[in-house]
């Protein structure tokens, strides 16, 4: 046992006055690298749920890394994430109170499985951060190339649960199911 023991210590010594490192069995563990926030986008739109024109809350808002972020909560925080190109509509609603103090509340139709609609409650300039809102969507939506299909999912369905077959062998620009005579012409008479 001690022969073992002077072994690893004598290979250990040599190792450590050659300046290199002996092979081990485990291949080397890549470092995380630390957080840095001059390397993280900037906040593009922030702001808190407001009582009144005050705005003591817990609830916040912001726009940063193509995604819209909601937080609620003071001790036990809930944090929501939607990426901006899964967002489908938004309008805002403003009651009389609302307009009296300058805030409104924007709703925001998703594309998500687990909240269709999120709202951002009594939020200041509703009208410009909504205008906003819908600009770097758009802007999102081009920078990904999400169009049609892949925006909405799925198929075209037909009236009889078929997907729709949209080629266009004319080439008028129009999938010949739609021109003047196609499958859907006589639909619904």
């Amino acid at each position: 046992m001690s022969d073992i023991n002077n072994a690893e210590a004598t290979q250990s010594a040599n190792t450590q006055a050659s300046g290199t490192q002996a092979s081990s069995t485990q291949p080397a563990a890549t470092p995380i690298e630390p957080f840095d926030p001059k390397k993280a986008s900037a906040v593009l739109w922030k702001d808190r749920k407001h009582y009144l024109w005050f705005p003591f809350s817990f609830t916040k808002y912001r726009v940063q890394n193509d995604r819209l972020y909601k937080e609620v909560g003071l001790f036990t925080t809930t944090s929501d994430e939607i990426l901006l190109y899964r967002i489908i509509d938004l309008s805002v609603k403003r009651t009389f109170a609302q307009k009296i103090f300058g805030t409104g509340t924007i709703s925001v139709y998703t594309r998500m499985n687990s909240e269709k609609v999120v709202m951002l409650e009594n939020i200041k300039h509703p009208k410009e951060v909504k205008e906003f809102l819908s600009r770097v969507v758009e802007a999102d939506r081009v920078k990904r190339n999400v169009v049609g299909k892949e925006f909405f999912g799925g198929d075209l369905m037909g009236p009889n649960g078929a997907p729709l077959d949209l080629t266009d062998a004319d080439g008028n620009g129009v999938p010949d199911i739609f021109d003047e005579g196609g499958a859907l012409e006589n639909y619904g008479r």
